[in-house]
C-alpha cells in the first residue's frame, strides 16, 4: 500500500472508511477502475478534515453502480442527478460522497441544461474549477495509490494558492465566482493573480446575473455550514456578489454565533439558527426581499424561533437552587438538544447561565465521555438494560463531582533547617 493511501486511511473517520471500503469492493467486482477525486484529495494533500469521498469513474453509468452499492450499504441514502450523470450518497451517521462518471460540461446558452459528454479522466481533471480539486488517486488493484495530478494542484497547496484550471472556468459557471470566496476563507488560502484577474473579467461581464434563485439558495445552506460564514458574506458583499445589501444582515451577531457553535462537539447542521440570527435585526422588508432572492419560505425564516420555549425551559432550569453540583449541570443540560443549548449560549448574558454552560461544554462533557463501557459493566451491569445506564450515569456523576486534588505541599529543606520565616536579632542600643 503506498504511503498516500496510508495517509487516506487513516484521515478518514469509521464511517467514512466503510463507505470507502464498500464502492472499493464494489467497483473492483464490476471490473470498474474507480478514482478518488475532488475535494477528498485537496483535503487530504493539504492537512485539512475530509468531508466528502467523491468517487470518479470512466464509461460507466454512475445508476449501475449505485445500485450495487446501495446493496452494501442498505442504511445509506442514494441521490441521482441524471444530468450531471451523478449519484449523491449520505450515510446514516451524516459522512457524504458521491459516484460521478468522468465527463465534461458544456454551458448551454441563455442559462439552459448543460450538455454533458462523457470523457477520460484526465480531461475530467482538467475542466474542473481549480488545480487543488483537480487531483485523483487511484483506488484500482493494479495502479492503488498512484495520484493523477494533470494541473499541479498539489503545487497550488503548497504554496496555499487558489488557481483555476482553465481561463473560461468563471464564465462556463459563475456559480465558481461564489465557489472562490467560499474556499478561500475554509483553507485560509490566497486567490492567484491571474485568477484574480479572470474573476474580476467574470463580474465586470456581467457572469453574476447568470446566477439563479436555486444557485444561491444552495450556496447558502454551503456557507451556513462553514466556520467563518460571516467573514464569507462580508467579502461576497465588498465583491458586490451579494444578492441584498450586506448592511440589512446581522453579520455581527453571526461571527458571535459561528464562535459559539464552535463549542459544541461534531459539525451538527444549525440551518434554522444560522437563519434566525441572520436575519433577526432586518426589517420585515428586507428580510421578505432576502427570503424572496435566495429561495427561502417566509416559515423558513421562522423555525429558529420555534426552539424559543425550551430555550427558556433550559435557562429556568439551570438557575434552581437545587442545581449546584457539577453533576447537577450535567444532568440538567445533557438532555438538551444541541441546538437548544447553542440558542442558550447566544442568547443569554447571565453569567451563572453562561458559566454552567461553558463547563459543560468544556469540562463536564469531556469527563463524562471517559467512562467507557468496559467500566459500566465492571459493575455489574448488562448492556442494553435500564440498570446499565443508572450505572453509566452513577460513575458520570461520582467522576463529575469528585473534589479538585489538594495542591502540593512546599518543598521540604535541608535535615536540620526550619521552613518557618527567620526572626531578626534584637539589637542592642
Amino acid at each position: 500500500m503506498s504511503d498516500y493511501m496510508y495517509l487516506l486511511e487513516s484521515l478518514v473517520n469509521q464511517e467514512q472508511n466503510r463507505l470507502l471500503t464498500e464502492v472499493q469492493s464494489v467497483a473492483a467486482e464490476a471490473g470498474v477502475a474507480i478514482y478518488l477525486t475532488g475535494g477528498a484529495m485537496r483535503d487530504m494533500l493539504g492537512g485539512f478534515p475530509i468531508t466528502d469521498l467523491d468517487f470518479t469513474f470512466e464509461e460507466h453509468a454512475p445508476a449501475k453502480l449505485a445500485k450495487l452499492v446501495s446493496k452494501r450499504l442498505p442504511d445509506a441514502e442514494f441521490e441521482e442527478n441524471a444530468v450531471s450523470k451523478t449519484v449523491e450518497i449520505r450515510m446514516p451517521g451524516g459522512a457524504t460522497g458521491s459516484l460521478r462518471m468522468a465527463h465534461i460540461e458544456t454551458p448551454a446558452k441563455g442559462g439552459g441544461t448543460p450538455k454533458v459528454k462523457a470523457a477520460h479522466l484526465l480531461d475530467d481533471l482538467r475542466h474542473r474549477d481549480f488545480t487543488v480539486n483537480a487531483i485523483a488517486i487511484s483506488l484500482a488493484k493494479a495502479s492503488r495509490g498512484l495520484i493523477r495530478d494533470p494541473m499541479n494542484g498539489q503545487s497550488d497547496l503548497h504554496n496555499r494558492e487558489i488557481r483555476l484550471c482553465y481561463p473560461a472556468a468563471f464564465l462556463d459557471d459563475p456559480l465558481r465566482l461564489l465557489r472562490t470566496v467560499r474556499l478561500r476563507h475554509r483553507l485560509n488560502f490566497q486567490i492567484e493573480e491571474r485568477t484574480e484577474r479572470y474573476f474580476n473579467s467574470a463580474m465586470e461581464s456581467g457572469a453574476a446575473a447568470e446566477l439563479g434563485i436555486a444557485d444561491w439558495r444552495r450556496e447558502l445552506e454551503m456557507i451556513a455550514d462553514e466556520n467563518q460564514p460571516s467573514e464569507i458574506l462580508r467579502e461576497l458583499d465588498t465583491r458586490h456578489l451579494l444578492p441584498v445589501p450586506g448592511e440589512t444582515l446581522n453579520l455581527e451577531g453571526l461571527a458571535k454565533f459561528e464562535k459559539l457553535r464552535r463549542m459544541l462537539p461534531g459539525r451538527g447542521s444549525y440551518w434554522p439558527l444560522f437563519l434566525h440570527v441572520l436575519v433577526e435585526e432586518t426589517k420585515p422588508k428586507d428580510r421578505a426581499k432576502f427570503a424572496s432572492l435566495f429561495g427561502l419560505k417566509p416559515a423558513e425564516l421562522e423555525e429558529g424561533k420555534k426552539l424559543k420555549p425550551q430555550v427558556t425551559k433550559l435557562a429556568t432550569a439551570l438557575k434552581a437552587p437545587a442545581v449546584r453540583r457539577p453533576s447537577h449541570i450535567y444532568n440538567t443540560i445533557n438532555p438538551a438538544p444541541s441546538s437548544v443549548i447553542l440558542y442558550l449560549l447566544y442568547e443569554s448574558d447571565q453569567r451563572l447561565i453562561q458559566d454552567r454552560l461553558r463547563n459543560y461544554l468544556e469540562k463536564y462533557l469531556p469527563e463524562a465521555g471517559e467512562i467507557t463501557d468496559a467500566q459500566v459493566e465492571a459493575t455489574g451491569a448488562k448492556p442494553g438494560t435500564a440498570q446499565f445506564a443508572r450505572a453509566r450515569a452513577t460513575l458520570i456523576a461520582a467522576k463529575l463531582n469528585e473534589p479538585p486534588p489538594p495542591p502540593p505541599l512546599p518543598p521540604a529543606g535541608p535535615i536540620g533547617a526550619s521552613n518557618a520565616p527567620s526572626i531578626p536579632a534584637r539589637i542592642s542600643r
